[in-house]
């Protein structure tokens, strides 16, 4: 079984290797030489694209699904409204074109004077040869029996972030396509929806199956014969070898059994991303997309060819990750997409943290001289790996750590679904271990990804208790509690979870809610209906009742205030603007007290939690 370190391409025209740029007004370069070799009634596979008009900017008050729809909406909306021409004119013509509305083009067969009519239409932004893409194929070697090292994942602190596993979450893996029926896919793990397997070469080998494999013809569920696909799907989600198991996948077959594509059919894939049920009303786009493939026989070089494409899928909230590439070491080797402006690239590091000799090194020639590539580094040597048929093998290549990126992406989704995108990758890049040279570089990037230390970095800074201080006693009935939220290092507003109680444990308590509303300690109210939920039941009962007899219910009245104040006097004014508090009345004599403050951010439910203090009144 050949499987490949990283989807190495390789560019056919007319039998010769030649390098290819991207997007250009009228006829493209490698299409212009396609044409001089054509013959006149000769049908050429050309991509066909309009000029693109600004979108507006999307409302930042939109949820992660709101922000998807709305950008699958404007992207079908402005294909409709600005091919409408030339569809008629292909209808006039009797070519049958595929859609790609995720760049405002079309993929077809034309003719050399038809490719020079609709080259000459004002609308048409630019024609491209269609061209076809080869993978470089790469052994691995196959296990007997799988070992139980798992040094790859501990090394990157997947162990360590309890509780998450990447639930609710969907990871699309682009590649050779996944093998269904191995047993790291447990059942349930492929989401299995209608379009959940996105296989572009079915109607063409249907109907000349030369050159096409068993795979290509399967239309409604996954399949792989080549085994790469396989291979990175259960880094990410398998159940024994995944970084986040718990965590659904979804597929698109980007390469045809014998190893060859073409760019039509990979920007095919990428817009399947965004609606995969291909109804613009179901939001059912995944969350984050594993890219372990790239242009390796074009190392230092910034192919964009889907770079516009990319965009859209990050302009929608979703996370791409793409593989650095297997070139190394010399610099200047990276590859693109990778190396494309704003895209995620992934390099690989050894069992010793060394990087690996083959991971591509930066600069890259698509960014600014003061950025690095790749963005970060995780493991990709002897890594093992799932395969068609139930086996293991053992393989290396950047391919392989782009995977573990993957996976973190979806357990930190999970615990913070809300983070945008672009938040996310900063904070995978804050919080990795610096590695080689003192700060980033373009061996190691930003360095290790590490996922304990991206999901604290994640959580609000756990408030600090000021009064009572712990275990105070002899303090009044009416008391004031108080403590100091520090900023979210993300500029996030903090919601305070304040829980009192006499059981340490908090049973039957309910938190009441603080959050603080500007950076100038300005007064904000809480509504009155919160009032008494942090009694257990049977204490506030009694204090009702109470209340009652001097025509008042027992309060816990809660206020963000601007001032501290220790238990039972009265507030007095601080100067520090971190300080929150709480004042409650009508507390039990003689009773011990138990409180806690826990702290969230927009971001996710997940809260970081204060130490528990107790006090007792006199």
């Amino acid at each position: 079984m050949l499987s490949r370190s990283c989807l190495g391409v390789v560019l056919l025209l007319a039998g010769l290797l030649v390098p290819f740029s991207g997007w250009c007004t009228g006829i493209g370069p490698s299409l212009a030489d396609r044409l001089a070799l054509s013959a006149p009634e000769e049908r050429i596979p050309v991509i066909v694209q309009m000029k693109q008009s600004p979108r507006p900017p999307l409302p930042a008050d939109l949820t992660t699904g709101q922000r998807r729809l709305a950008v699958v909406r404007a992207l079908r909306l402005a294909s409709e409204e600005r091919q409408r021409s030339v569809r008629r004119l292909l209808q006039d013509w009797r070519r049958r074109y595929r859609e790609l509305w995720i760049i405002n083009g079309l993929a077809l067969e034309l003719t050399a004077a038809e490719i020079e009519a609709l080259a000459a239409l004002p609308e048409v932004e630019s024609i491209r040869y269609d061209t076809p893409l080869l993978l470089a194929a790469e052994p691995v070697q196959p296990m007997a029996t799988v070992t139980s090292s798992s040094w790859n994942l501990t090394s990157i602190g997947v162990d360590q972030v309890f509780g998450l596993s990447g639930q609710g979450k969907v990871v699309a893996v682009l590649d050779t396509g996944v093998d269904l029926g191995h047993p790291e896919f447990t059942a349930g793990s492929w989401r299995g929806n209608a379009g959940d397997w996105y296989n572009p070469f079915v109607a063409d080998c249907t109907a000349d199956p030369t050159n096409c494999g068993a795979c290509d013809l399967e239309a409604t569920q996954p399949c792989d014969i080549d085994g790469h696909g396989t291979g990175v799907a259960s880094l990410i989600v398998g159940q024994s070898l995944g970084v986040a198991p718990g965590a659904q996948w979804i597929a698109a077959k980007i390469w045809r059994d014998d190893g060859w594509t073409t760019n039509s059919r990979i920007l095919g894939a990428l817009q399947w991303v965004l609606d995969p049920d291909n109804d613009p009303a179901t939001d059912d786009a995944p969350d984050v997309v594993n890219g372990s493939w790239g242009f390796e026989t074009l190392p230092g070089v910034c192919v964009t060819d889907f770079e516009s494409a990319v965009q859209q899928l990050k302009d929608a909230g979703i996370l791409v990750a793409f593989a650095a590439g297997n070139i190394g070491p010399s610099a200047s080797t990276s590859i693109s997409p990778a190396n494309n402006p704003n895209n995620f690239a992934v390099g690989s590091v050894g069992v010793t943290q060394t990087v690996s000799l083959f991971s591509s090194r930066g600069p890259s020639p698509c960014d600014a001289p003061d950025e690095v590539f790749p963005e970060l580094v995780a493991p990709g040597e002897s890594i093992t790996i799932a395969q068609p048929g139930g086996g293991y093998a053992v393989a290396s290549g950047t391919s392989f750590s782009t995977p573990h990126v993957s996976g973190i992406m979806a357990l930190l989704l999970e615990g913070f679904p809300q983070t945008p995108s672009v938040q996310m990758e900063t904070v995978l890049k804050t919080t990795a271990k610096d590695l080689g040279d003192a700060g980033p570089d373009n061996d190691y990037g930003y360095g290790l990804v590490d996922a304990l230390a991206a999901y604290q970095y994640l959580l609000p800074p756990a408030p600090e208790l000021i009064a009572p201080a712990d275990q105070d006693s002899g303090l009044a009935v009416d008391l004031t509690l108080s403590w100091r939220q520090s900023p979210d290092p993300l500029g996030a507003a903090v919601t305070n979870s304040v829980w009192l109680s006499t059981d340490p444990g908090f049973s039957g308590a309910v938190p009441v809610q603080v959050t603080r509303a500007s950076a100038d300690s300005a007064v904000s109210p809480v509504p009155l209906f919160l009032l008494a939920v942090l009694l257990p039941p049977g204490l506030f009962w009694r204090h009702r009742n109470r209340s009652v007899a001097i025509g008042l219910l027992l309060l816990v009245v809660l206020t963000l205030l601007s001032c501290g104040g220790g238990g039972g006097g009265s507030s007095a004014p601080v100067t520090d603007p971190d300080v929150r508090q709480l004042d409650v009345t009508g507390l039990t004599p003689a009773t011990t007290y138990y409180w806690k403050v826990q702290a969230r951010t927009a971001r996710g439910d997940l809260a970081s939690e204060s130490p528990v203090y107790s006090f007792t009144t006199q």
